[in-house]
């Protein structure tokens, strides 16, 4: 099973007046900044490359190393700067938490990895970026398609996926920091064009104890635009390169990975753009330091829960996309149709002429259709995966795309699929409820956003994980307040379970759209 590193497809020499500009404020970046928000106080682990810490935007923001071979540097350099790069001017790209601080710890690079879990627990490491992933896509069945030498896997059960991941002493390592120490875990889905992601940031499918984990995708700046508060984006807009979410929607979301500019390893002063999942996931990790600033009392898990339930779900997504799988001019593509009926002929094959004409009507050319068509990816494998298919748009885009405003107001919803047996508490009446609970520890904070609930949805779950909550249908979410401190709420809140106060205090106050119930 390769171990692999998602390595960018563009690299300028020079920087943007309006570096980024476009996709921070996509996912809504300044209104942290306005606010006085930068991630300041907060240390965000990296396990990677090691990073170049005499580069201009990384010299001040390197913590601590644990690395064994310096000169291997680009990539980490790059989603370190990603995360934290110091904002020296308008005219340079700068992280998106770019007060916080990096631990970067060396998994690639001529040498023997080290353990890192004391590093990262004595630097009180919150949140660990994870730009890299395996060629392994479980829900497909698949391995190393890309590399002409597909293994399929059927009926595997989670655990023969769980020890296959742990062959990698680093993921063994970084999944026991999630559970024990609930460090969020922030994972690329991958780059290899196929309809679902990579194993390691599939875990918490297979163990349901995995919580502090988000999956990321990437999307393409230049293909979305806003109307009003809704996101339009289109076919070209979701990344060919990035692996979709299926099977693993309810802790996966979007932010954008495509030219993104930021540190050039190979000169202490110069940027370059790169693309990949690599690059769209520090965007979320630099996200969540900006929550973990904002709400110091919340574990990663907890962060978790406010990036996924606050992700913008207000987008209007396009008839279908593309997936490109292999490198090289021709590569083999995949056709999605997103909540859309397939075009069938006759004999209900694939209506090629159809699907040609939708993907004309999606923005690509007539050459470009035609070369789509003409190398589907059945031409590489020929059973168990479909060249053009149907899946839902949680199966493209997750909980959403990344919305940092929000983000801020805290979590908005208390979902039950994100809860555990431990969350479970008997009435007096002898029925039971879920509860989300949150400790302030001294903190006063407010939560505006409006608080709903989602119940147990099983398709959400495999029947065999570890670790699977038993009981969990129809149960409703209630809400814990733990620790001094007090807590506000703003919105509206339509969570059905109870509201209990067991330290400190809990205040509702009415915002001026009418919330605060």
């Amino acid at each position: 099973m390769r171990f692999l590193l998602f390595y960018g497809f563009l690299a300028t020499s020079f920087a943007d007046s309006f570096v980024n500009s476009q996709s921070l404020d996509l996912i809504n970046a300044s209104d942290a900044y306005k606010q006085g928000i930068t991630g300041k106080g907060v240390n965000v682990g990296v396990l990677d490359t090691a990073m170049n810490k005499n580069h201009i935007s990384l010299k001040n923001k390197i913590g601590e190393e644990l690395i064994f071979d310096a000169s291997s540097n680009d990539h980490g350099s790059h989603v370190g700067g990603i995360i934290a790069g110091e904002k020296l001017d308008e005219n340079k790209p700068f992280g998106v938490a770019y007060d916080s601080m990096l631990y970067s710890g060396q998994i690639f690079g001529n040498g023997d990895i080290p353990s890192f879990t004391d590093f990262f627990t004595k630097n009180k490491v919150k949140i660990i970026n994870n730009s890299w992933n395996t060629t392994l896509y479980p829900f497909v069945g698949l391995q190393d398609l890309i590399f002409d030498n597909a293994v399929f896997y059927e009926g595997k059960q989670p655990e023969f996926f769980l020890r296959n991941a742990y062959q990698a002493a680093c993921a063994k390592e970084v999944t026991d920091l999630a559970q024990n120490n609930q460090t969020l875990l922030v994972f690329a889905s991958g780059n290899e064009g196929i309809i679902a992601s990579g194993l390691y940031s599939t875990l918490p499918s297979f163990d349901e104890n995995l919580r502090a984990f988000i999956n990321v995708g990437s999307l393409n700046a230049n293909g979305v635009s806003r109307n009003g508060d809704k996101l339009i984006i289109r076919a070209k807009g979701v990344s060919d390169f990035g692996n979709g979410f299926l099977k693993s929607e309810n802790y996966s979301l979007m932010a954008f990975g495509e030219e993104i500019n930021s540190a050039n390893a190979a000169h202490v002063n110069s940027y370059f753009k790169r693309s990949g999942t690599s690059m769209a996931a520090p965007m979320v990790s630099g996200a969540a330091a900006l929550v973990a600033q904002k709400f110091p009392f919340l574990n990663g898990k907890q962060i978790a829960d406010v990036l996924l339930s606050t992700a913008n779900k207000d987008y209007q997504a396009p008839k279908l996309v593309v997936k490109k799988s292999d490198e090289g001019d021709t590569g083999y593509y995949t056709i999605i149709y997103i909540d859309n009926d397939l075009p069938k002929d006759n004999n209900n094959g694939n209506n090629i002429e159809q699907i040609k004409k939708d993907l004309e009507a999606e923005g690509y050319t007539h050459e470009e259709a035609e070369k789509i068509v003409e190398n589907l990816i059945t031409k590489k494998i020929s059973t168990n995966y479909d060249a053009v298919i149907r899946l839902s748009r949680e199966s493209i885009f997750g909980q959403g795309i990344l919305d940092i405003k929000k983000a801020l107001g805290g979590v908005a919803t208390l979902d039950a699929n994100r809860l555990n047996d431990k969350d479970k508490q008997t009435l007096k009446n002898n029925t039971q409820e879920l509860y989300y609970t949150v400790d302030t520890q001294g903190n006063n904070a407010e939560f505006s956003n409006d608080i709903t609930q989602k119940q147990w949805d099983s398709s959400l779950h495999l029947s065999n994980a570890k670790n699977l909550p038993t009981n969990m249908d129809n149960l409703n979410v209630g809400f814990i307040k733990k620790g001094t401190g007090e807590l506000t709420f703003s919105g509206k809140n339509t969570y059905a379970g109870l509201t209990i106060i067991e330290n400190g205090a809990l205040r509702l106050r009415r915002s001026a759209k009418g919330g605060g119930s």
